[in-house]
């Protein structure tokens, strides 16, 4: 999965652009016999390899082609397989046929936070009006407020700040999410301290999101 395969992928849901003709029969087949649909299909041929991707809108569209979190349901991995096979008129065995299963949803949340500039960090930073606030970190689609002291963070979960800085910080998000994937209902940062930071995780961010 590529940022290009993205960007096409988000241009055929603004009706800017249509999936690849070569895979709509198989988006069709996968609608049809699985009633989920699929929104584009995109592929990478190599000489002994096959990067086949099924992009859907949702999260939930994406996570039911798996049994439990990253077991794949081989059942219908090998009904599509087959499928694509008969429809791309390939002789790869299905074992050097790598496909995955990509959320338009997922990378679009990240996309929208990451659009979110450092001066609008720091505009909403002032507007808060928090001197116990040591930072606000994001990573992917998560969004994180650092406070100085783990005391801190109990004192302000107590006071409900989660559900008031979740709002405040989904307005920024708005300005952004072109598809309307973040709602009150679904996002929530996270509270967190620079003391946990600092000495659970050496003060590094690699450490702390990995």
């Amino acid at each position: 999965m590529t940022d290009s395969e993205f960007q096409q992928t988000k241009r055929i849901l603004l009706e800017q652009e249509r999936m690849n003709k070569e895979y709509t029969q198989l988006a069709n087949y996968i609608q049809e016999r699985l009633s989920v649909q699929v929104i584009n299909v995109t592929c990478t041929k190599r000489e002994d390899s096959i990067n086949l991707t099924l992009w859907f809108k949702y999260e939930n569209e994406a996570n039911s082609f798996y049994k439990e979190r990253f077991v794949v349901d081989s059942r219908k991995r090998n009904a599509i397989l087959k499928q694509f096979k008969q429809i791309a008129n390939v002789e790869n065995k299905s074992d050097s046929i790598c496909l995955s299963y990509q959320a338009f949803e997922t990378l679009a949340k990240e996309e929208a936070n990451n659009s979110i500039t450092q001066l609008e960090i720091l505009e909403l930073k002032e507007k808060l009006h928090c001197n116990d606030l040591w930072e606000i970190s994001r990573c992917l689609a998560n969004v994180v407020f650092f406070l100085y002291e783990d005391k801190q963070v109990r004192q302000y979960k107590e006071r409900g700040f989660i559900d008031i800085w979740s709002e405040m910080y989904l307005d920024l998000l708005n300005r952004y999410d072109e598809f309307g994937f973040f709602t009150k209902e679904n996002f929530h940062i996270k509270l967190d301290s620079k003391e946990n930071f600092d000495n659970n995780f050496n003060s590094n961010w690699y450490y702390y999101y990995v």
